[in-house]
């Protein structure tokens, strides 16, 4: 007997799938990872909201679509990852960006009254790997 293929398409070259993060950037953009956003199904999401909780330095993202209502964040999907322009969040929290940009690993928050809500907590930043360009130059010398 000969097989007959039924094959599956996989488009993820230079996608970071093993990588459950969700990332602030310098200005404030939150970004989410590829491995975060295939995992979580978040392309079913259109819209999300910000839950701050300034005494424990935790930032809570609910993703949902139009029942989140007015004032919610858009979220601009590419093909495997997202990205939220939410620069507004930490000024509005009072958050220096410069304390907090980096990646976090977000825990899903389990209630009654919200779904869809992850949590990252400000102060369990993963540390960066990447060499400055002075480590890189220097390691060619």
């Amino acid at each position: 007997m000969e097989k007959i293929p039924n094959f599956t398409e996989i488009k993820n070259a230079g996608a970071r799938t093993g990588s459950n993060y969700i990332a602030i950037t310098r200005n404030g953009t939150v970004s989410i990872y590829a491995g975060f956003y295939k995992s979580r199904d978040i392309k079913k999401f259109k819209k999300c909201i910000f839950l701050v909780d300034k005494i424990q330095n935790i930032i809570g993202v609910q993703f949902g679509n139009e029942e989140l209502g007015e004032g919610s964040y858009t979220i601009n999907h590419g093909e495997k990852t997202a990205s939220i322009n939410s620069a507004n969040v930490f000024k509005e929290a009072e958050f220096n960006i410069e304390n907090w940009y980096g990646k976090y690993e977000p825990v899903k928050y389990n209630s009654s009254e919200r779904s869809n809500v992850y949590m990252i907590d400000l102060d369990k930043k993963k540390p960066i790997n990447r060499k400055t360009k002075k480590e890189k130059n220097e390691e060619m010398t």
